[in-house]
């Protein structure tokens, strides 16, 4: 199930994020999954936190959030994130490709355009 956070808790979701706080991500959650934060999770490469969300979150769109993912880290140029949300969803790679390659090559991210390329 989908919920929506105050911008009070966001800030609380990035900080765990950030520092990779797995066992308060979990306690926030409390069985609800919110399309950003496995963003936010992807933006600071928070392995644990992207696992566990993509293992647990059952009310997840893969496709949606995932595309909301990659663009985060592409952002961020967190090139593991990428790499690992396109080897959980090979859709992502199609289905993203035109739109995130003009982005991606626009944040001068070559590493991860040949990354996508091969």
């Amino acid at each position: 199930m989908s919920v929506t956070f105050s911008p009070d808790i966001w800030d609380i979701v990035e900080k765990h994020c950030k520092n990779g706080n797995l066992k308060e991500i979990k306690k926030i959650c409390k069985g609800y999954y919110n399309n950003k934060m496995m963003a936010m999770a992807c933006k600071f490469g928070s392995r644990d936190i992207m696992l566990w969300l993509h293992n647990n979150a059952q009310s997840m769109e893969p496709y949606r959030n995932y595309e909301q993912a990659f663009r985060h880290a592409a952002q961020y140029h967190n090139n593991e994130s990428c790499k690992w949300l396109l080897d959980v969803d090979p859709k992502l790679k199609i289905n993203v490709f035109f739109r995130q390659l003009i982005y991606i090559a626009e944040s001068g991210n070559i590493e991860l355009i040949i990354m996508i390329l091969s």
